[in-house]
């Protein structure tokens, strides 16, 4: 899926120059595995991830919950705003070169999710996920797809 890899090489790029002294980022969007809902294409995705020091958790040991968004693209503009410009070691750009990369994001994103559903995703992880996070979930004719913007130490 070339606008998959196209919109990821984008977000690697960015979440690099989002790196700092204290922190690495990461920015991805995944296809989720096909499920016959939302909810349990978002249990799968939860229950896969382990560490080191953790195995597997079932699902509800995550809480998922999601909350459609009613104005998705504006929230999502303002979440990767957020990610790609105002954290502490964001790369200072010229506006004009921002927007043109927020833009260049937004069009990407949508030639993947086109007109998806937008959910935000909220977890109480059972092990260690990211010091900070803010996720996403695509609702597709046909797939579904997981936004996720995070760093950790």
């Amino acid at each position: 899926m070339p606008d998959l890899e196209s919109i990821n090489a984008l977000l690697a790029e960015i979440a690099e120059a989002n790196e700092g002294d204290n922190h690495g980022s990461d920015y991805s969007l995944d296809s989720l595995r096909p499920a016959d809902s939302m909810k349990l294409a978002l249990d799968a995705y939860f229950s896969a991830f382990s560490t080191s020091n953790s195995p597997p958790q079932p699902p509800e040991r995550w809480n998922i919950r999601t909350t459609e968004l009613t104005d998705a693209k504006r929230q999502l503009l303002a979440a990767a705003k957020h990610w790609f410009y105002e954290l502490e070691f964001s790369p200072k750009v010229d506006d004009e070169i921002a927007e043109q990369t927020l833009n260049d994001f937004m069009n990407r994103l949508n030639s993947v999710v086109a007109s998806a559903r937008v959910f935000e995703v909220n977890v109480d992880p059972p092990m260690w996920y990211e010091c900070v996070w803010q996720d996403f979930a695509f609702d597709g004719a046909s797939c579904r797809w997981f936004l996720h913007f995070g760093f950790s130490d």
